[in-house]
């Protein structure tokens, strides 16, 4: 059981790994991926507050209200995440960084966003279902308001949707080692 923790704590303690993750090759491609990662944060949290600010009947009860304030904790973990990645590639494209992110890198600033985008994916999805048992249950009521919450929860699923489209296609490239960034840096000069 010592030897466990002990190498646990060696492992926690240990330097930057060797592996790496490959950004796109030019200085334009990194600036609109961050961009493009911004642009979803801003639009996850503006549908967010627009699903806010419906007041429909079913933000009165418990079981909507709190898994739709629960949907805030993966859009800040975005938001953290795509800032990090915008001022990693501005970093880059003033010189001072490099054409891969190192895992700690990665982990702080791309793999936030990939976590958090499919949190916000399932989440919304999650509260979606629980609306449409809400209108269900009270479809007497006059739940026009809901509608338009449902409406707006079934667009910040779609958004979700299309945010792991963009990710798969610009960013989900494997992982190499040090020697083949080190071979193909020496190959391009």
């Amino acid at each position: 059981m010592t030897t466990r923790y002990k190498n646990w704590i060696k492992n926690a303690e240990t330097p930057d790994e060797p592996d790496y993750f490959v950004l796109p090759n030019d200085g334009k491609t990194k600036r609109n991926g961050a961009l493009i990662n911004l642009c979803f944060c801003f639009l996850f949290i503006a549908l967010l507050v627009a699903a806010g600010l419906v007041n429909q009947s079913s933000s009165r009860t418990a079981w909507i209200f709190y898994p739709y304030i629960v949907l805030f904790l993966p859009a800040a973990y975005f938001a953290f995440g795509a800032c990090a990645f915008a001022s990693l590639s501005l970093a880059a494209e003033t010189g001072q960084g490099r054409d891969s992110l190192s895992r700690k890198e990665w982990e702080k600033s791309l793999a936030r966003c990939k976590h958090s985008g499919g949190a916000l994916l399932v989440l919304s999805g999650i509260n979606a279902l629980l609306e449409i048992v809400f209108i269900v249950l009270h479809r007497n009521d006059g739940i026009m308001r809901d509608f338009v919450y449902l409406g707006v929860l079934l667009v910040l699923t779609v958004c979700g949707v299309l945010y792991g489209i963009y990710f798969d296609r610009n960013f989900s490239k494997p992982a190499g080692n040090s020697d083949e960034l080190t071979a193909r840096n020496e190959n391009s000069i």
